[in-house]
């Protein structure tokens, strides 16, 4: 009786994943996916791009981030971490979620990389988007706080990967929609991740930004990053750091195929993609050296392929 009952408990819990699990976008289509953006400039594409952000979303909740992470981040087969959580703050080989912890690599959590705190608080909409939510090592997160994403002139702290604490550095930038040359100033506390996953956080608060475009991220230090008005004088909602920063991350960090991985599982969990990692060059025609020009897809850069 009691092998009935387990077996029975398998069937149910197959038929609970095959019910959540989306469908994936097979390469092939997804230009048909983004034919809303094709054609389109300034306002028109940020509304467009916007749409795109919502279409198949599903909220997981969150307590459904959990879950999402084994699927979206976790180490791929043949890697030396096989199968384990990959934290992009340590070089932890996670088995466990948080709880109580003391150590870095003790356990990982859940990291708003753009911190609640910055709309208000709360864990629902925005505040559950594994857009910008990414497992992190408890104790790194804490490090982190609530500060802004920066580059560090002398740190305070730093993990076991080399991501740091510390003052921040002016950021210089060439050909964006805040001008041609600019040297944006930094927060006096920010907090730097390694080279290897600046791009990542980019097109993550990118995607963010323009799914969520109803929501005001400014509260705390989320001014120093978003500037909450959506329009070309509001430099799409980011303020001049916000474009230096971003966009500078976003041109020296291309997609890697651990973001390529990450969309994939994101929308066979969430149901969406985040369009600046399949069309990174989005970015350059909304707050880069392409904006205010017509965005046209059969001349963008695409990341999948067939």
């Amino acid at each position: 009786m009691k092998k009935c009952i387990f077996s029975l408990s398998i069937l149910l819990v197959v038929a609970l994943v095959s019910v959540f699990a989306k469908d994936v976008t097979a390469p092939a289509d997804l230009p048909t996916y983004y034919s809303g953006v094709n054609g389109k400039s300034g306002d028109a594409l940020f509304s467009a791009v916007h749409d795109v952000t919502l279409v198949g979303y599903g909220s997981l909740g969150y307590s459904g981030l959990w879950d999402a992470f084994k699927t979206t981040d976790v180490y791929p087969a043949g890697h030396p971490k096989e199968g384990y959580i990959w934290d992009m703050y340590s070089n932890c080989s996670f088995t466990q979620q948080c709880g109580s912890y003391s150590n870095e690599c003790d356990c990982y959590n859940r990291e708003h990389s753009i911190p609640q705190s910055w709309w208000g608080e709360g864990t629902s909409n925005q505040g559950c988007d594994i857009f910008h939510f990414v497992p992190t090592d408890g104790v790194v997160n804490g490090m982190r706080g609530n500060y802004a994403f920066g580059e560090v002139g002398s740190e305070t702290k730093v993990s076991g990967n080399g991501s740091k604490l510390g003052s921040g550095n002016t950021i210089s930038i060439t050909n964006t929609l805040a001008g041609d040359a600019i040297e944006a100033a930094a927060p006096s506390v920010v907090f730097e991740p390694i080279d290897d996953y600046k791009g990542d956080f980019a097109r993550g608060y990118f995607g963010t930004l323009l799914h969520w475009t109803n929501v005001q991220m400014t509260q705390d230090h989320g001014d120093e990053v978003f500037s909450g008005v959506n329009t070309k004088a509001g430099l799409y909602g980011l303020t001049e750091y916000g474009v230096a920063l971003l966009m500078k991350w976003h041109r020296q960090d291309p997609v890697s195929q651990k973001e390529i991985d990450r969309n994939n599982g994101i929308q066979a969990t969430q149901g969406n993609r985040n369009p600046f990692i399949d069309y990174p060059d989005l970015a350059e025609y909304i707050w880069g050296n392409h904006a205010e020009e017509v965005f046209m897809l059969s001349a963008a850069t695409a990341t999948f392929a067939d």
